[in-house]
């Protein structure tokens, strides 16, 4: 019984956190929601960077994710971001910090124990800004109720639609392979980087794009906390680039009814422990879609 009393004690207190932190106004800044995010891309074209708890580690200088290693210019850059000002650009945070609403039990805990544990250190980043929901490319599995996901992928995917991409993406990442969700694009080229310590070549991955990726065209970047900053510094010269992290992992799990989050065949998903991403995918569109391959690793 004590385990049990002691879990329903814990939820309870950072319930109470949450609420506290919302009635009390103890922070200024504000997060839009994904209907006001995706609006916001739509419209205005804008580009988005985005800060998840990972992003939040470079930032308060803690290890990042397993697929990026610690490295002192990659936090100075994403503090630079979160404190920047571009009318082209806007920046993601999760809703999670401020409201878990709509989330499962499992997300409204962890949402709840990080925003306790993190807010005062963190917050103070934010000051009184206005940022778009980084979750936004999180649709499907973290909610509670499934009911506007579909809504919610068909919105996501008008980004795109009739327009020419290009994805910058770690060589296991393969984002859209083998199912819809970047069909509409009326023409989709990639540029592959490492799937571990991308910002490592990060000035080799940026110069690849200026050269061989026009202005014109939306880039799409699913590529950890390089993202964040490629978009950024993307956005500064005058691409609409748009930090899309896992949302074609999440597509697969909605299209598979998964309610938990599961490997994924010829994919990298680095929140599970079995990894199925070195097994093929048979699709021709994908290999000829290859623009440049700067994962030395396997050239």
């Amino acid at each position: 019984m004590k385990p049990l009393i002691f879990k329903i004690f814990t939820n309870v207190l950072y319930s109470l956190v949450t609420i506290m932190l919302i009635f009390k106004k103890s922070y200024k800044f504000k997060i839009l929601s994904d209907e006001e995010t995706l609006k916001k891309i739509l419209i205005n074209k804008v580009s988005i960077a985005r800060f998840g708890d990972g992003e939040f580690n470079g930032v308060l200088g803690k290890k990042l994710a397993g697929f990026q290693d610690r490295n002192l210019l990659l936090e100075r850059r994403l503090r630079e971001i979160l404190s920047s000002n571009n009318s082209y650009l806007m920046i993601g945070i999760p809703r999670g910090l401020i409201d878990v609403s709509e989330y499962s039990r499992q997300v409204k805990k962890f949402w709840r124990i990080y925003s306790f544990k993190n807010r005062k250190k963190l917050f103070p980043h934010f000051g009184n800004g206005t940022f778009v929901n980084s979750s936004f490319t999180r649709p499907y599995i973290d909610y509670e109720n499934y009911n506007k996901v579909k809504e919610r992928f068909d919105t996501i995917k008008k980004i795109w639609d009739s327009r020419k991409i290009v994805i910058v993406e770690g060589t296991k990442t393969k984002f859209g392979v083998g199912n819809d969700l970047i069909n509409n694009a009326i023409e989709v080229r990639r540029i592959l980087c490492p799937p571990k310590n991308a910002f490592d070549s990060y000035d080799e991955i940026y110069e690849a794009i200026i050269k061989n990726v026009s202005v014109n065209e939306l880039v799409l970047i699913s590529l950890g906390p390089t993202a964040t900053i490629l978009s950024y510094d993307l956005a500064k010269v005058g691409y609409q680039s748009i930090d899309i992290g896992h949302l074609d992992v999440e597509y697969e799990w909605y299209l598979q009814g998964s309610k938990e989050k599961i490997p994924l065949r010829g994919k990298n998903v680095n929140e599970v422990k079995d990894d199925l991403s070195d097994l093929e995918i048979l699709d021709n569109k994908y290999r000829e879609s290859i623009l440049l391959n700067l994962d030395n690793e396997v050239n």
